[in-house]
């Protein structure tokens, strides 16, 4: 009873130290990919007049970003197992910091579309990397803190990329007029190569890498997890190769059900994300500064809603019925601020559906945890759910500029994006009883 004692307190001093040293880099990479993609919702108006850029042209070139990022995720995450974690989430940030520093440069719409492609290659892998990343210094019971960190550095790094955004424009186009979008993409691919060059110097892949740890902690926390692991019983795919095990995972309709219900929540979400600066300008008759900046209340919202949704779910044993309640909410939002004539109340819709949307997303893991839990079946299974999830990336703006230019304008649009939150809803509410069939 003692030495258990002992064991509890030495391990949770560990996990203290481990949380501290860890979780800056976790959060400034996040931080970093989410205002490189909320930079793009800021600047839509001057780019678009610079290439002369239609909406459904916008959402189309926008959402080539996820072919890039929904082919190469599942072999970036397989990578990221084989050379560790340092040199390839160090080598993801460099990449996509010179990639966006090239869109400085774009002259027309094609382009704008090749480099947004390439963007989503280069990134792909960041956000199942760092989940892989957690696991291997986190056991399964001790992950709750370290996932609600690096789900609220979403909400953060989408508000603070608005905000940043829009201050950078806003002093470069007082410099160089109309071209100052280039240089806002300029500095912050900079800005990234420098973090990511950063990273691969110092980001430890184990415990038994870290010089922070003395050898016996680091021992003892490979063990902890290790002793986890064995814990869960017998691995059944145990006898197969990484290779086979990596194809068990692609061929789990379990697997690509989850995929499916994140494929919808998504589409809806990173709709309402790249067009919200544009619908605030239209709705208030702001400049696009202004609108940046307005766009980050609803962001606010989204972290209040995470950390007060994740307080309150946090002992429930029917995630999948917080989650649905919460996409329905989102839904509900989203129709709201279709049928709205008042501005404010269609922005408040579009703040519920932001906060449904990403409120739901932590809960959402809990549904992945159980199917396959070590090496690479996990690090293939998550890429796969957030590869196909976010190829909502590309339907959801691609349909709602479409909708906007060729079928009647807001209105459809939010109503269709709307119907792919309630479908994510159904899927979710169903889940427990799909995930359990063998």
């Amino acid at each position: 009873m003692t030495a258990q004692l002992i064991d509890s307190h030495r391990e949770q001093q560990i996990l203290k130290t481990a949380l501290r040293r860890l979780m800056p880099f976790v959060i400034v990479m996040i931080l970093m990919s989410y205002i490189d993609r909320a930079n793009l919702s800021v600047l839509a108006k001057p780019i678009d007049a610079s290439l002369g850029m239609t909406a459904t042209a916008f959402g189309f070139a926008t959402g080539l970003f996820f072919w890039g990022y929904a082919f190469f995720e599942v072999p970036s995450n397989i990578a990221l197992v084989k050379y560790g974690s340092r040199a390839w989430l160090g080598r993801i940030m460099v990449s996509w910091g010179l990639i966006t520093a090239l869109m400085s440069f774009a002259q027309n719409e094609l382009h704008f579309g090749i480099l947004r492609f390439l963007l989503g290659v280069a990134e792909a892998g960041l956000s199942p990397g760092l989940l892989v990343f957690l696991t291997m210094w986190f056991p399964r019971s001790q992950q709750v803190r370290p996932l609600s960190f690096f789900q609220i550095s979403f909400p953060i790094g989408i508000m603070l990329g608005a905000l940043i955004t829009s201050g950078l424009l806003g002093l470069f186009e007082s410099l160089t007029g109309s071209q100052g979008w280039r240089w806002v993409f300029l500095v912050e691919g900079v800005i990234t190569v420098l973090v990511g060059v950063f990273v691969f110097l110092t980001l430890p892949n184990t415990p038994r890498d870290a010089r922070w740890l003395s050898a016996q902690d680091a021992d003892y926390l490979s063990e902890r997890i290790a002793s986890e692991q064995r814990a869960a019983g017998v691995d059944p795919y145990g006898k197969l190769t990484e290779l086979q095990r990596a194809g068990k995972v692609l061929r789990s309709g379990r697997a690509w059900y989850l995929a499916l219900i994140y494929l919808a929540q998504l589409t809806g979400f990173w709709a309402i994300t790249f067009f919200l600066p544009q619908i605030i300008s239209t709705s208030f008759k702001t400049n696009a500064v202004m609108s940046g900046v307005l766009s980050a209340v609803p962001w606010a919202f989204a972290l209040v809603a995470i950390l007060l949704v994740g307080w309150l779910a946090r002992s429930s044993d029917r995630p999948n019925h917080w989650i649905s309640a919460l996409q329905a909410a989102g839904a509900a939002g989203l129709l709201v601020a279709a049928i709205a004539n008042n501005p404010v109340v269609m922005i408040a819709g579009l703040t519920v559906g932001i906060c449904g949307a990403q409120a739901a997303t932590p809960l959402f893991y809990k549904l992945q945890t159980h199917l396959f839990t070590s090496g690479v079946m996990t690090a293939v299974l998550l890429a796969l759910v957030n590869s196909i999830g976010n190829f909502g990336g590309f339907i959801g703006p691609f349909v709602y500029g479409f909708s906007m230019d060729k079928l009647g304008g807001a209105t459809l649009a939010l109503v269709l994006m709307a119907t792919f939150l309630l479908l994510a809803a159904v899927g979710s509410f169903f889940a427990p009883r799909v995930l359990q069939d063998r």
